[in-house]
């Protein structure tokens, strides 16, 4: 909806589209540490194979906003970009966890911090 009134109001396609940001509509999840999950690469993601976790993307900007869907039915766990990050003020380098059939959105609030909304 987001890419059709960007459009619609005169914004180029390509455009349209880096505003709705990129999509990864079937992510593995894997491992169950921060060193061992699967790296999200996209602004939307949805989890759909695999057991474990994933980790927010590298080097992030602040307002950053990164949609993660849990498709898989069990918990999922999303781990911030690095070891000293922390996920709504969590212990550092720590998963919250997204309930099977759920999901998040995390808001890069500054370079170690996330604010998590989940639905």
């Amino acid at each position: 909806m987001i890419i059709a009134e960007a459009m619609g109001s005169g914004v180029p396609g390509l455009g349209a589209r880096a505003i709705a940001g990129s999509v990864a509509g079937a992510v593995t999840a894997a491992g169950s540490t921060l060193a061992t999950a699967t790296t999200l690469l996209a602004a939307n993601n949805h989890v759909t194979a695999g057991s474990g976790g994933v980790i927010l993307p590298p080097s992030p900007s602040v307002g950053d906003t990164i949609c993660v869907g849990n498709g898989l039915g069990t918990t999922l766990s999303v781990y911030p970009h690095v070891a000293g990050a922390k996920i709504n003020n969590g212990s550092a380098g720590a998963a919250v966890s997204v309930a099977a059939g759920k999901g998040g959105e995390f808001i890069c609030m500054d370079s170690l911090n996330w604010m998590a909304i989940y639905s």
